[in-house]
């Protein structure tokens, strides 16, 4: 993706990212109650390509999927910034931070049950599912799929 950079409203907090993103929209409670609108368009970072200057105040709250996380937002201005979650290595930012036609479009929307009626969808080419994959059995398959491709490489197959 590239660098971005981003701030809130009163320009408190400011935000760099460099680095590749995974965007994604969110419509789970958790999202709306804190944003105030029924979807947040989300960037998933590495946390090692993201640089928050500032000092976001946070609070604890567990996820839909009950993951403890953390929620940041501006003392000053209210404006949410960027959520931590168990696996310290990703950072998830708010995508509302960054100037328009800044974003990449969403590759992922989730909790799209508690999506409204009149909400659009994203297009063809975008994973829709209905709450919160379980990131780390995905990941599990994946990596069983690689090791399982790898023994079949290592033996001719």
């Amino acid at each position: 993706m590239g660098k971005m950079h981003g701030s809130c409203v009163c320009g408190a907090i400011q935000v760099d990212v460099d680095g590749d993103v995974m965007s994604g929209i969110c419509h789970c409670d958790d999202c709306r109650k804190t944003s105030g609108t029924t979807a947040v368009p989300w960037l998933m970072c590495a946390t090692s390509g993201v640089d928050i200057k500032g000092q976001p105040k946070g609070f604890a709250t567990r996820s839909s999927n009950k993951y403890e996380v953390k929620r940041w937002f501006c003392p000053e201005c209210g404006s949410g910034t960027h959520m931590t979650m168990p696996n310290p290595e990703m950072v998830g930012l708010m995508g509302g931070l960054f100037p328009p036609h800044t974003l990449p479009p969403p590759n992922m929307e989730l909790f799209c049950k508690n999506k409204e009626s009149w909400e659009a969808s994203f297009g063809d080419n975008v994973r829709v599912c209905e709450e919160q994959p379980d990131w780390a059995a995905e990941a599990a398959e994946r990596e069983k799929a690689g090791a399982a491709g790898a023994a079949g490489v290592a033996q001719g197959h």
